[in-house]
């Protein structure tokens, strides 16, 4: 955005507000993967142009000491198609170059393509000007910024996937979004509690890194009975808006604003960072404390803070929390970063088990003893199916 007014664009007065749109992704840190992995890039409104600034080195990463790509591995002995998908997974190179147009999902890479060289230089001389206009120098700022980092690790050779290396393999979409399945607006919530003589009941459903097109009721290979019956059986809403990664999307379900309003926009809150959720902030939980909602409970991930208490949700409007401050932890030992990152109000908790089914155990008697006491919030947030990808076996034999 730049700062820039988007009023010319929303008066008709321009046609677009940009002609380029660039990101940044830098992937240190992230839970098993490498200290560093550079991406940038740029889009024009149909070319997406991709730099990789370690191509030499190789994604390794929680998935790839999975069972279901240790499978891949082992059928790319002798499938052609398995074995191209694994190096593709693995083995990003230098530059890329998509037609998103015609290319939604980047499969095909026309980096090679001869007739693609002017879009490439075009697209690059681009790229190159807004680096340096951001004082970007590619991988030495990556090791820069590495070098400052809490809690830095040994620096390897081995590099993290994409975003859109995950989804070649498991057939997802490029562009991953959190969904909810009921969402009562924070902003309109006063108005809709003073109107009700009854206060309903409040819940809310959010999954971790879903894509649209992964369940079933989208036509997707993937089983989601449960989701089906729900949209069978209820209202879908076919038209949003969310940030395609987690702190922002949380920051604005749990506000009702924006989240760039208040510097929360582009990036998530990892283990070593010591900012949250903006105090000054109100919440959904706040304001239905002001109007005679007892219990308001969050069960699941938080993602909004966790090094202060004043960003913890007990301080953030909630009057119950069960489960984990950071995001992408262990469904089975319930740790971030070796660390155990489970928690029963402001106290550690040593519960064990499949992080799925705790959250699903503690919400169900959340609603058992709230319903008891007048209305109640419950936001029950999972961490599935975010990655590292680690499913119970027992679950999924009987569906495929």
């Amino acid at each position: 955005m730049d700062g820039e007014s988007f009023k010319p664009v929303l008066t008709g007065k321009k046609k677009a507000h940009k002609k380029y749109s660039f990101s940044l992704q830098t992937t240190r840190g992230i839970n098993a993967g490498s200290p560093y992995y550079g991406i940038r890039s740029v889009y024009d409104g149909r070319y997406r142009y991709i730099v990789n600034l370690t191509p030499e080195a190789t994604f390794q990463n929680v998935e790839t000491k999975s069972p279901l790509f240790k499978e891949w591995k082992r059928l790319a002995e002798t499938d052609s198609h398995a074995k191209a998908m694994t190096t593709k997974y693995q083995h990003r190179p230098a530059i890329e170059l998509y037609d998103v147009k015609n290319d939604p999902y980047c499969m095909k890479n026309l980096a090679e393509d001869a007739k693609q060289a002017s879009t490439i230089s075009r697209l690059d001389k681009e790229l190159k000007r807004w680096m340096k206009d951001c004082g970007d120098e590619g991988q030495p700022t990556e090791m820069r910024a590495f070098e400052h980092m809490p809690g830095k690790r040994k620096i390897s050779r081995h590099t993290v996937k994409t975003n859109k290396t995950q989804n070649v393999i498991y057939k997802s979409y490029i562009m991953k979004k959190e969904f909810f399945g009921l969402l009562c607006g924070c902003t309109l919530l006063p108005a809709f509690l003073h109107a009700q003589t009854e206060r309903p009941n409040i819940v809310i459903v959010l999954a971790d890194d879903l894509g649209w097109g992964d369940v079933g009721f989208h036509g997707s290979e993937i089983k989601t009975p449960c989701l089906d019956a729900l949209v069978g059986e209820g209202v879908e809403l076919e038209r949003f808006y969310t940030s395609p990664i987690s702190t922002p999307t949380r920051a604005g379900l749990m506000t009702g604003r924006y989240p760039n309003r208040f510097g929360v926009r582009s990036a998530v809150i990892p283990p070593w960072r010591e900012d949250g959720l903006d105090e000054n902030e109100e919440t959904m939980a706040d304001m239905l404390a002001r109007n005679g909602y007892k219990n308001r409970a969050i069960i699941g991930k938080w993602h909004l803070g966790h090094t202060k208490k004043v960003h913890y949700p007990m301080n953030r409007g909630f009057s119950h929390f069960y489960g984990h401050l950071n995001g992408a932890i262990d469904y089975f030992d319930l740790t971030r970063e070796g660390e155990l990152d489970w928690h029963n109000d402001w106290e550690t908790c040593h519960d064990k088990g499949y992080s799925t089914e705790l959250i699903t155990k503690e919400a169900i008697h959340c609603i058992d003893a709230y319903e008891k006491e007048g209305p109640f919030m419950l936001y029950v947030a999972y961490n599935a199916p975010h990655t590292p990808l680690q499913a119970q076996e027992k679950r999924y034999k009987t569906l495929y």
